[in-house]
């Protein structure tokens, strides 16, 4: 499918990949096209999401061809892969590895194709290389493992709060299970958005774009147990809601002023603080705790003269709505209205923000759409009231 602009190709892309599940390539041309479709690669990096994006180079034209440009110095910023194809026997090894990179990290890859290549007669390719794996994830450290346990035992006033990794790793239906035997509330980050959808102790997203019950909860929390998540100043609100030493940080990267950090996979974690919390008393878990987590969507109406209330429309579209509906936002004031009111299941809710860039959303919903069935909600708005 053609785009009108490269950042929306790139876009596009990335919108695929988050909604198939696997990488998904664009192509822009060299030069100004790059240059075009820089905003949109730094957010599909920031995002994690897996984008092969080919441009050709030019760099074997005269130095006055208005278009020549260093690609590699362009892309630095980005944070993306970069792969440097100059051998025309190694155009289709070079293919196979930028897909299997991309799939492998989840991160966008650039082929940067020497543009004196597509002219040259076609020569007998060399075989690829084998795809890259994932690399291993370490298991998680049994001291650690039971420090953080006895930690949750310990905790009146418990929060288990899921990041992306634990969505990726599956561990979902674990963490449930964990906070039913601890008497924890649950939460997310905003893009694990709807991992814990349906449950009466589920707080929604943490952060930034809490409910104002919700950030009463979580400030109330004596432990909150943090899987897969980076805890950046989304997740924290600048680390007003969150403090360290109230953390235990399961995570690749856990933060090392937490009070119990465990490196590891999120779900191998989990499955360990399952057989090491049996079970106890209910503490968070209660009918007016419930009671008062199922108003933390309310508002006061306010439509008036100028416009119906932004808030109202987006709850009667999400009554309105199947549940099998994927939601991509894009990034502004308004983008609190979403993240509180419109829900949907685990993994089928993309805030398109990764670089905070405005506009990226529209295609970025349209290859979200092309990547799975069901209906396909884009949420653009410019303020809040």
């Amino acid at each position: 499918m053609g785009a009108r602009q490269e950042t929306a190709a790139v876009s596009m892309a990335a919108g695929f990949a988050w909604s198939a599940g696997r990488p998904a390539v664009c192509t822009v041309t060299h030069g100004p096209g790059l240059s075009n479709a820089l905003t949109g690669l730094r957010s599909a990096v920031r995002d994690r999401l897996a984008v092969v994006l080919i441009v050709g180079d030019i760099r074997a034209e005269p130095g006055w061809s208005a278009q020549r440009v260093d690609h590699g110095q362009m892309l630095g910023w980005t944070e993306a892969a970069v792969l440097d194809c100059a051998d025309p026997a190694g155009l289709a090894a070079a293919v196979a590895d930028a897909f299997g990179r991309a799939g492998a990290t989840r991160a966008p890859v650039v082929l940067n194709i020497r543009a004196e290549l597509l002219a040259a007669p076609a020569v007998p390719q060399r075989p690829a290389d084998p795809a890259p794996e994932r690399a291993p994830v370490p298991e998680p450290d049994d001291g650690a493992v039971q420090r953080a346990a006895a930690a949750l035992r310990a905790a009146r006033r418990p929060l288990v709060l899921a990041g992306r990794g634990a969505l990726w790793a599956g561990a979902g239906p674990a963490l449930r299970e964990l906070a039913e035997r601890s008497g924890a509330l649950l939460a997310t980050t905003l893009p694990a958005k709807g991992l814990f959808r349906g449950d009466p102790f589920d707080l929604g997203v943490c952060g930034g774009y809490s409910t104002a019950v919700t950030r009463d909860l979580v400030a109330e929390s004596d432990l909150a147990l943090v899987v897969g998540a980076g805890l950046g100043g989304y997740t924290t609100d600048r680390d007003t809601l969150l403090a360290a030493s109230r953390v235990v940080h399961c995570d690749l990267a856990p933060r090392p002023d937490a009070r119990v950090a465990v490196p590891g996979d999120a779900a191998a974690t989990v499955d360990r603080l399952l057989a090491a919390v049996r079970g106890g008393e209910p503490r968070r878990r209660t009918g007016e705790v419930a009671a008062r987590i199922a108003t933390a969507g309310d508002f006061a109406d306010g439509t008036d003269a100028g416009g119906l209330d932004p808030r109202l429309v987006l709850r009667a579209v999400d009554r309105a709505l199947p549940a099998d509906r994927q939601v991509v936002t894009d990034v502004g004031h308004f983008t609190t209205f979403p993240s509180q009111l419109v829900g949907a299941g685990a993994g089928r809710y993309l805030p398109a923000l990764g670089f905070a860039a405005v506009g990226l959303s529209v295609a970025t919903g349209i290859g979200a759409a092309l990547g799975r069935a069901g209906p396909t909600l884009v949420v653009v708005g410019t303020a809040a009231r």
